[in-house]
């Protein structure tokens, strides 16, 4: 038989990995119940990690659980379970469980593992974000030892993206750059941020009106890339104005993280609810 894993190995690697993933705790128990309370257990997308009992209780905390990842809702979340009446068990006491989600809302794919490319990845690491590093080449220049992936084709490396991340575009290639951002205007991406001056610009700007382009899609292109007025030029200079940027968009679309008063939580022990 295969061993659970722990809870606190799990929280360990989806940290690091930058997995959605929801920490369960069993926050108090009335009567009889599967385990004491602080019994804890993390849940993911397809896996879960350690368990809290087991049984009808376990199956309805990790579907709650779930919800809150599909809905990308981070933060605190407290539900209370009647054993018997609310998920047929027969232990017949009740279970407060406390939700933590964490959700990397912040979803970066950088086309380009050259030294901007290396120093952008890495700033967002430092942010949390969930950061995808890919490249064509199979040699990086010296002194770059971040993992990335290798892809051949534009069209099936944007395809396999989720449609919440936003994509910077800074190959080692214009012709690679161009049919990243052809494709990304093609399948709606969320944001779009392509490295270069004005003038590398304008020259996609006209070749991608010949391909039927009008210029409302075109204004979903942000180049050059990064907030204006920073004239330094080192890479990570220049992955600092990408990065400030980025974060300028995210607060338009970031979802408020759901956080719990203390007043809610001393309720929650006391009565089984979160009311005020």
């Amino acid at each position: 038989m295969t061993p659970i894993e722990s809870w606190q190995t799990a929280i360990s690697e989806l940290s690091g990995e930058r997995t959605d993933h929801v920490l369960v705790t069993v926050l108090a128990t009335s009567g009889s119940a599967p385990r004491p309370a602080g019994t804890k257990m993390v849940v993911c997308t397809e896996r879960t990690f350690d368990t809290i009992g087991g049984g009808q209780l376990e199956y309805e905390v990790i579907q709650a659980a779930r919800r809150l990842l599909q809905d990308q809702q981070g933060g605190q979340v407290i539900n209370h379970y009647p054993l018997a009446a609310s998920v047929a068990q027969c232990c017949g006491g009740s279970v407060t469980v406390l939700f933590e989600s964490f959700v990397y809302q912040l979803k970066v794919a950088i086309f380009g593992a050259g030294f901007v490319g290396h120093a952008t990845a890495g700033l967002l690491h430092e942010l949390a974000a969930r950061v995808r590093l890919l490249d064509t080449r199979g040699q990086l220049p010296e002194g770059l030892d971040m993992n990335y992936e290798r892809f051949e084709d534009a069209r099936d490396a944007i395809q396999s993206l989720s449609p919440d991340t936003h994509v910077l575009i800074m190959t080692h290639s214009h012709e690679l750059d161009y049919a990243l951002v052809q494709t990304c205007l093609e399948q709606q991406r969320i944001s779009i941020g392509l490295i270069g001056s004005s003038t590398k610009w304008e020259r996609f700007k006209a070749r991608l009106i010949r391909d039927g382009f009008d210029e409302g899609a075109l204004a979903r292109v942000r180049s050059p890339l990064g907030v204006p007025d920073i004239k330094r030029k080192e890479p990570l200079a220049v992955a600092i104005a990408i990065v400030a940027q980025l974060l300028q968009l995210e607060t338009i679309t970031q979802t408020d993280l759901a956080s719990l008063s203390w007043r809610q939580v001393k309720a929650s022990l006391v009565t089984g609810t979160t009311d005020d």
